[in-house]
């Protein structure tokens, strides 16, 4: 970092997305080990509804319609992280519209976003960005998110890591940072879920979650029971909207379900295997692709046909 040099706005421009974002993660680093402090929280807490207020006439231009239907929060001075189920597309626009509050964004693989007009609108908003993969890069948003919590700011963060296109789990496994830090900072957690069905968003925002009198050693169950009030404010959507449950839907259905989400992606250059990557991986429990990969690899005969019983089949 002793070599590191500040590129100008023109500069920055003229590098391809991943020498940008190689670029930008190094800065991160560099003013972080400098010690330069997050800047103009306040200010982007006072301009806030004005950008709530430019993403609501994107929704209706684009003829998309958001329904808040819960929204059990209660008023409190502490500072608050907003805890929200991930589906792809726009629903980080859709959930800013519905919770209203200034909450800087933790945004991972910003990629694209960097040069377009949602990375502008970010900007002004406030975000902490990270490469998932890096883990020096994690350890330095964590950082910045409790440095915001501690200074005036909010947060709103995506435990689950990655868009959701199983269509068969409602709220997949969560990442523990969410919890992490708002045992440290004191922050109260505000659970969100969403959903789209077409041009229609529904929204369900639960109670404040107040980790007072915990400590790290709880962050394992604290963070199971958070999921499980995204799982029950999902199933209020699923309830209101009359769709049902996902789970009894096709495998053809399931993949095109998949595949749509990830299409939406603006800048084009995501995979299903870069969402999947980025989602929570229980080593302690196995998939069953990888439990079925090495029967799979196998030639039939007489001494392993027991392996093919149709029961056995993934």
């Amino acid at each position: 970092m002793e070599n590191f040099k500040k590129l100008s706005f023109l500069k920055q421009w003229k590098l391809d997305i991943k020498d940008l974002a190689v670029y930008k993660k190094n800065l991160r680093e560099y003013e972080y080990k400098k010690g330069v402090p997050l800047k103009h929280i306040k200010l982007r807490n006072t301009i806030h509804p004005i950008l709530v207020k430019l993403i609501s006439l994107d929704r209706k231009a684009n003829k998309y319609k958001l329904e808040v239907i819960q929204d059990d929060r209660i008023k409190t001075p502490a500072q608050k992280i907003y805890a929200c189920g991930h589906i792809g597309g726009t629903d980080i626009e859709r959930i800013y519209e519905a919770i209203k509050d200034p909450a800087y964004l933790f945004l991972g693989d910003p990629g694209v976003i960097y040069r377009n007009a949602t990375g502008l609108i970010l900007f002004f908003n406030g975000v902490i960005c990270t490469e998932t993969r890096d883990r020096n890069d994690r350890k330095i948003a964590k950082a910045r998110s409790i440095e915001l919590l501690k200074n005036g700011g909010h947060l709103m963060i995506y435990p689950e890591g990655a868009w959701n296109v199983t269509p068969n789990l409602p709220i997949m496994k969560l990442f523990k940072g969410a919890v992490d830090m708002a045992i440290e900072t004191g922050a109260e957690i505000i659970p969100v879920a969403i959903e789209q069905y077409g041009d229609q968003f529904y929204a369900a925002i639960g109670k404040n979650i107040n980790y007072e009198g915990y400590t790290k050693d709880d962050v394992d169950e604290l963070n199971k029971e958070l999921r499980d009030v995204l799982c029950t404010l999902k199933w209020h959507i699923f309830e209101r909207s009359g769709k049902g449950d996902r789970n009894q839907f096709t495998e053809e259905f399931k993949q095109n379900y998949a595949q749509k989400i990830v299409d939406s992606y603006s800048g084009g250059d995501l995979t299903l295997q870069d969402v999947e990557d980025g989602r929570f991986h229980d080593k302690t429990i196995a998939e069953p692709e990888e439990v079925y990969a090495p029967v799979r690899k196998l030639t039939p005969n007489k001494n392993n046909a027991f392996l093919f019983n149709k029961n056995l089949k993934g």
